[in-house]
């Protein structure tokens, strides 16, 4: 094709999509009532937090959590650590958030969340044992955000507790963290009682589970459509109101629902991830309606569709292997020497159980210079993090 041709095309294609003219994604979505700022992750995120009552199954860790908080702010005196132990993607960020947001709801300032990705200064201002608390703040709970994120945390933890000395401590923690950091921790900041936060279907019974799913799922739809359907809307209407791409009574009473369950067992980040791909899968494919085929295609390509099947093959010891690679918070990942140092295993038997787990799909490996580095596929993770909670939480009753 000559270069004049080339850009004849560009310029056509240019002309068509300032024109309207051209159909693509963003333009499909917002024919089906669909905000495209909306559809990510981040939006889920803001909207669960700022209408905290749509969030489903975290009430009762709510109610344990503001318990301590009240029997504290009584006597002012006592110093309680609450760790929330949760999976990827099971609302332990946004439980903090909220609880932040309630708490200083009762008092100014009362309350601070830290998060540990986020506030590098706040890390290095509290990795040194001299820092003084500031006279003004008032400051008594303490919530502090995926703790398994930075080096160093037993040190920087300690000196908080030093600094603060008896008040509320929230952390939060992924199950294969708190494995690795709970009896340290336990030596200056003993725990009252920990919050374990799986799946949601594993925090209600079936029945609950099933219409609560149905509720959060309803939720996330509905905080991607555009604005002016919900104005326009009274409320009535705006219960049944959904995007063009989803039959009414398909989603109430059809497979839909029970397929998004049985794929993201009840977490929330795949769930939401789930989603997401589904809308693109329609857009693509043409299809007028979301339907099964589209979700079990979608979760095929995610890698859920036989993710069951592939777990029931780990060994013990390849569940071991997997929690010490989740724990390696290196971005690269672990390499093979560092697992044999870890279980005392040779290095050919090391390569054989990663080679397996490569095999299930689990993990996967890149090449820096001359060493390998394995990880955790992301979509897996969480899954992984239920099967250490499953084996090792309650059977040790950590």
């Amino acid at each position: 094709m000559k270069e004049s041709e080339k850009l004849k095309i560009f310029k056509e294609t240019l002309k068509k999509a300032k024109e309207g003219k051209l159909f693509n994604y963003d333009e499909w979505l917002k024919e089906n009532g669909i905000n495209p700022n909306f559809v990510n992750l981040k939006n889920f995120e803001y909207y669960f937090w700022r209408n905290p009552d749509k969030m489903i199954g975290n009430e009762k860790f709510i109610e344990k959590i503001a318990g301590y908080i009240g029997h504290f702010l009584k006597d002012k005196v006592g110093l309680y650590h609450i760790p929330v132990i949760g999976v990827k993607g099971s609302g332990k960020t946004l439980l903090l958030r909220i609880l932040e947001d309630f708490t200083n709801e009762h008092e100014t300032n009362l309350a601070k969340r830290v998060d540990i990705i986020n506030d590098a200064d706040w890390i290095n201002r509290y990795a040194k044992k001299d820092e003084k608390r500031p006279s003004s703040e008032k400051v008594k709970i303490i919530f502090i955000d995926n703790c398994e994120k930075v080096k160093g945390i037993k040190k920087i933890l300690e000196n908080v507790q030093i600094i603060y000395g008896e008040t509320v401590y929230i952390s939060s923690w992924t199950p294969e963290s708190w494995m690795q950091y709970k009896e340290e921790m336990s030596q200056f900041l003993p725990v009252v009682e920990d919050i374990i936060l799986s799946s949601l279907q594993l925090r209600t019974d079936l029945e609950v589970f099933h219409y609560d799913y149905w509720n959060f799922l309803d939720h996330a739809i509905k905080s991607t459509m555009l604005n002016e359907r919900f104005q326009e809307a009274d409320e009535q209407t705006r219960h049944y109101l959904l995007p063009d791409f989803l039959d009414l009574k398909e989603f109430h009473e059809g497979d839909i629902v029970h397929f998004f369950q049985k794929y993201s067992k009840g977490n929330i980040l795949i769930s939401l991830k789930l989603l997401l791909a589904c809308y693109k899968k329609l857009f693509l494919s043409r299809e007028s309606e979301l339907n099964e085929d589209i979700i079990i295609s979608v979760a095929e390509e995610m890698g859920l569709k036989d993710l069951d099947e592939r777990m029931s093959k780990l060994s013990d010891q390849h569940l071991l292997i997997l929690v010490r690679i989740l724990q390696e918070i290196e971005v690269e990942g672990i390499r093979p020497m560092m697992l044999v140092k870890k279980f005392g295993l040779d290095k050919s038997t090391i390569t054989h159980h990663l080679n397996t787990l490569k095999d299930l799909k689990l993990i996967e490996d890149k090449k820096i210079g001359k060493s390998k580095f394995y990880k955790v596929k992301e979509n897996f993770i969480p899954f992984i993090q239920m099967k250490i909670l499953e084996k090792y939480y309650k059977k040790n009753g950590v």
